[in-house]
């Protein structure tokens, strides 16, 4: 069945993340010594003989092994703090990513926008409305310009304006997954993440409470965001308010 383009742009999402997961673990594991893995291995009853293959091998069929491996080791030493923080990095790079891609697309396939648009108090500028006149980038594009993906406040207004979208509301709809997950207040959560990628960013700050658990939390909750939008509810409300072609 072919796939959808919101589903493609989720699609993109997933593989970031898995790529910054993969930093994390990968040079955790490649820092360790082979005879502590194998004792924490063995602790949960798997053969000494799975640690002597080769890494990939032990990722593709002892991946929630490993991931339990990994918190314990973690737990004894932050030698590693370096590398979470910069998988941190690359979530929510891939988070920022995936709410612009999926905006422009939308905004794009929006039979009603120009109205909007030309409603709207915000400015751009003289080259930018060039461009999309002389159809060198889309409404899209021009639209997200005046807003920071990076940002959850500005995230909410740019897709309540154009698409009716409220970010609460999508936190809302995910809510029994979050519960699940113990994340109580996703908003604030995710917020933290954003501004601590900041910080490791501009300011070269070192989060060295940072772990491999909380990675894991952000990025199941940027997946269920993803997939709202991209599949969920309130992609349906699009559809179901006519705004998509």
């Amino acid at each position: 069945m072919k796939k959808s383009m919101p589903e493609i742009i989720y699609a993109m999402l997933s593989v970031n993340l898995q790529r910054a997961r993969f930093l994390s673990l990968s040079n955790l594991l490649s820092k360790t010594d082979i005879s502590d893995l194998q004792k924490e291995y063995l602790g949960v009853k798997e053969s000494e003989s799975a640690l002597k293959s080769k890494l990939p091998h032990i990722f593709i069929e002892y991946l929630d092994v490993i991931h339990q491996v990994m918190y314990q080791i973690e737990k004894a030493t932050n030698r590693y703090a370096i590398y979470i923080n910069q998988a941190l990095v690359m979530t929510i790079t891939s988070f920022e990513t995936f709410m612009k891609d999926l905006f422009i697309f939308y905004i794009n396939e929006n039979k009603k926008i120009k109205a909007k648009v030309m409603n709207s108090n915000k400015r751009t500028s003289f080259r930018k409305i060039n461009e999309y006149l002389s159809n060198k980038i889309a409404l899209g594009d021009l639209i997200s310009e005046n807003y920071n993906f990076q940002n959850l406040k500005s995230i909410n207004e740019a897709y309540k304006e154009f698409l009716g979208i409220d970010i609460s509301q999508v936190f809302s709809n995910i809510k029994k997954f979050l519960n699940a997950k113990k994340i109580k207040d996703p908003y604030s959560f995710l917020d933290k993440y954003i501004k601590l990628r900041h910080r490791i960013i501009h300011e070269a700050f070192l989060d060295d409470s940072l772990s491999l658990k909380k990675l894991d939390e952000l990025q199941s909750l940027i997946r269920f965001i993803g997939l709202e939008l991209a599949i969920g509810k309130t992609f349906k409300k699009i559809h179901q308010e006519q705004l998509i072609k």
